[in-house]
C-alpha cells in the first residue's frame, strides 16, 4: 500500500490491528506515515437518531399538557370545578421534563459535531476524470 495516505476506519479490532501493521512497517522504512481517522460519520449518525426519537414522546407530552391547560382554562371561564383538569394539566406539565433531556442531548450532539468534523479525503484528482 505505498500509495496510501489516509484511511477511515471503525473501532474494530482487525482494521485496528491492520493499520497498525502498515505504521510499523512505514516506521521501519522511514516513509510518512498513514493519516488515521475514526469515523466518526456511524457515531454521529446514531447520536442524532437517538436526539429525534426523544423528540417524539416530548412533542406529545406537549401536545396532551397544552390540550389540559386548554381545558382548564376553558373550565375557568365557564365557572366550573377545577379540580380533577387542573391535576391533569399539572401532571401533564410535569411530562414534559423530558423535554430537557431532549434538549440536552441536542445541545451535546451540536457540540459532538463541531468536535468531530469528518474531513474528507485529500482530492487531489486524475488527469482525465476517474478510471475504473
Amino acid at each position: 500500500m505505498p500509495a496510501l495516505e489516509q484511511v477511515p476506519r471503525d473501532g474494530g479490532f482487525a482494521l485496528h490491528k491492520g493499520v497498525a501493521a502498515v505504521q510499523a512497517e512505514r516506521q521501519q522504512t522511514e516513509r510518512q506515515p498513514l493519516a488515521d481517522q475514526l469515523d466518526h460519520f456511524h457515531t454521529l449518525c446514531a447520536g442524532s437518531q437517538g436526539v429525534r426519537r426523544l423528540e417524539q414522546p416530548v412533542r406529545k407530552a406537549l401536545a396532551e399538557a397544552e390540550t389540559a391547560q386548554a381545558q382548564v382554562e376553558r373550565g375557568s371561564r365557564q365557572g366550573q370545578s377545577l379540580r380533577g383538569i387542573s391535576q391533569r394539566a399539572r401532571l401533564a406539565w410535569r411530562a414534559t421534563r423530558a423535554m430537557d433531556a431532549w434538549q440536552e442531548r441536542a445541545v451535546k450532539m451540536v457540540m459532538l459535531e463541531r468536535s468531530f468534523p469528518l474531513e474528507p479525503f485529500p482530492n487531489k484528482g486524475i488527469e482525465g476524470g476517474m478510471r475504473a
